[in-house]
């Protein structure tokens, strides 16, 4: 059980650093890093999809439904802020209540969502990169 532990931690620490390198390159190109998400998320939704047209089972519903929530977070988010821009102003309601950047959550969940209906390698490598992206 030590050595599970030891990994464990050691695999955090290694998706931390990542987190910085990708919160670093960011920074100097926050544009070009939104642009990048975009295309790997638009990517994903792609094999995902692809993945449903060659036969729709039952366990889809499970990622789907994730990955539908995690739009529909993002979507309610956006209107509720209004962005781009800013309300100037605390927002304690709606999806705010629960976490304190849904638009990010939303973002995680639909493309942990999106790589569970693909399963391959590439899909969780994506949702990887971006899941870590969002919480750096």
């Amino acid at each position: 059980m030590g050595k599970m532990r030891y990994y464990l931690k050691l695999l955090s620490e290694a998706a931390k650093a990542a987190g910085r390198i990708l919160a670093g390159l960011a920074l100097l190109n926050y544009r070009v890093c939104l642009i990048a998400l975009k295309i790997g998320m638009l990517l994903q939704a792609g094999l995902a999809i692809l993945r449903m047209a060659g036969g729709f089972h039952r366990w889809m519903c499970a990622p789907l439904g994730l990955a539908a929530y995690g739009v529909c977070l993002i979507v309610r988010t956006r209107r509720l802020t209004g962005l781009p821009g800013s309300v100037g102003e605390l927002i304690v309601t709606g999806p705010f209540a629960v976490v304190r950047h849904p638009m990010y959550s939303g973002w995680c969940l639909a493309a942990l969502g999106a790589a569970w209906i693909d399963n391959s390698r590439a899909a969780w490598a994506l949702a990887a990169v971006q899941v870590i992206f969002m919480l750096s």
